[in-house]
């Protein structure tokens, strides 16, 4: 179970998906989620420059090339905290609608 949070976020869908067969957040919803993790890990460990694990991580969502800063501008905050919100709240109306 712990090997499954140090891996990629969409995968991270994939098995809750797996496990309790809900509907995981669209692909887009998770390419977003990934970068939003991509970046809070170049924050967090490289000193807020982006690195190849971010473009990689990020994918297609990669707002900067390696070697680039990572802003993170009120706008970027808002839309990750509004997505954050709304993958949560859309995973708990899953798992409740299951519930017995």
């Amino acid at each position: 179970m712990k090997d499954i949070f140090y891996d990629r976020p969409a995968n991270w869908f994939d098995y809750l998906q797996k496990l309790v067969k809900i509907a995981v957040p669209t692909e887009a919803d998770k390419e977003e989620f990934s970068e939003i993790k991509a970046t809070r890990d170049v924050l967090v460990h490289g000193h807020g420059i982006a690195n190849a694990h971010y473009v990689d991580k990020a994918g297609r969502a990669a707002r900067v090339q390696s070697g680039q800063p990572l802003d993170v501008t009120e706008p970027y905050h808002q839309a990750s905290w509004e997505l954050i919100c709304r993958l949560t709240r859309e995973i708990g109306d899953g798992m409740a609608a299951k519930a017995p």
